[in-house]
């Protein structure tokens, strides 16, 4: 629930509270206030508890950060720049689009964790990376699998805002994997 929180606040007050985190790196250049955003983001999910799973949290916060860069040049420029990122906000397609990365991301990254610990002292082929074509298979499966949140928010009619339904369906997909079955009315997953 706390990436809903994250892409909630990027939606409704921009990125400005993740760009500035006080003895976190160097802000002094491009790359450290970029490493300031990406850690801020990877705080707000607690992805830094010491565990195998706060590890892949963390991987796939970062991961999503970077996505998100990726597709906001304006967002990178005021981000890298040392600018105010205040005026971007994050539209309902890329909060659909980082919510379902960000799972599949997550998911891949714990099993790349699985894996590698059950292949140590394997040798493959340096062309053959099977952790790699595992782990992005099941990245690519589970993010066709999740419920998309914006399509989800058209299907209701535009009513509730974003942060609402994607929270609603992540708590459907988690009742759905404890073998409940979907409220009254809600879809299954």
């Amino acid at each position: 629930m706390r990436l809903v929180e994250v892409l909630a606040n990027l939606a409704e007050e921009g990125a400005d509270r993740y760009t500035s985190r006080p003895g976190r790196s160097d802000e002094s250049t491009a790359e450290g206030r970029v490493a300031v955003f990406l850690a801020g983001i990877a705080d707000q999910l607690n992805a830094d508890d010491g565990t195998v799973t706060g590890a892949a949290l963390r991987r796939a916060a970062v991961s999503t950060g970077w996505k998100l860069l990726d597709e906001s040049p304006d967002l990178h420029a005021a981000v890298a720049g040392g600018g105010t990122a205040g005026a971007w906000r994050l539209g309902d397609d890329l909060f659909g689009l980082l919510f379902r990365l960000f799972f599949g991301d997550f998911f891949s990254e714990l099993l790349a964790s699985a894996l590698a610990e059950h292949l140590v002292g394997e040798v493959f082929a340096p062309d053959s990376d099977p952790v790699a074509h595992m782990t992005e298979w099941a990245a690519r499966r589970i993010a066709a699998e999740l419920p998309n949140p914006c399509q989800e928010k058209k299907a209701r009619g535009h009513k509730e805002p974003l942060p609402v339904v994607a929270r609603s369906l992540l708590e459907e997909v988690v009742n759905h994997l404890h073998g409940e079955s979907p409220r009254e009315g809600a879809r299954a997953p």
